[in-house]
């Protein structure tokens, strides 16, 4: 059987005003489940004004995926940041790791931990890394 890559994609969007905390575990408890059955793995982080998040998964499920986030009327001004063909996954553990931000320090290491995992590539590591400094430095 030939190898099959997985389709990486990385996108930024602004949440739409007045978005509470429910709708973020709203749009998680959603994730998780569509992700599970679709076979899509990332992470997403939210500072409280913009999204952050890399879905992965195979060609069409991850283009399927892509096209439901773009559709949901709870952000705007989606822009694709990355859009790659990897040999293997970066969150293999993760139906889809979140944070909020601001970031209490427990959680904050918690994702410095999946970040630090071997998969993830330094370009998608860097990333994510300056998108979480930004919400700490905005809480200090």
């Amino acid at each position: 059987m030939p190898h099959q890559s997985i389709t990486s994609l990385v996108y930024v969007s602004t949440a739409r005003p007045g978005l509470e905390q429910a709708d973020i575990e709203a749009i998680m408890a959603t994730s998780l489940r569509n992700n599970e059955r679709s076979g899509i793995t990332g992470l997403m982080l939210f500072n409280g004004f913009n999204f952050l998040q890399c879905i992965e998964g195979e060609r069409a499920a991850a283009n399927d995926c892509m096209r439901r986030i773009e559709r949901d009327d709870r952000h705007s001004g989606l822009t694709i940041v990355s859009h790659r063909e990897l040999a293997r996954r970066q969150f293999t553990e993760w139906r889809m790791a979140d944070q909020s931000m601001p970031a209490k320090s427990d959680s904050a290491a918690d994702m410095l931990v999946i970040l630090s995992d071997e998969n993830v590539s330094e370009a998608t590591r860097t990333l994510f890394q300056s998108f979480l400094s930004f919400g700490m430095k905005a809480s200090e």
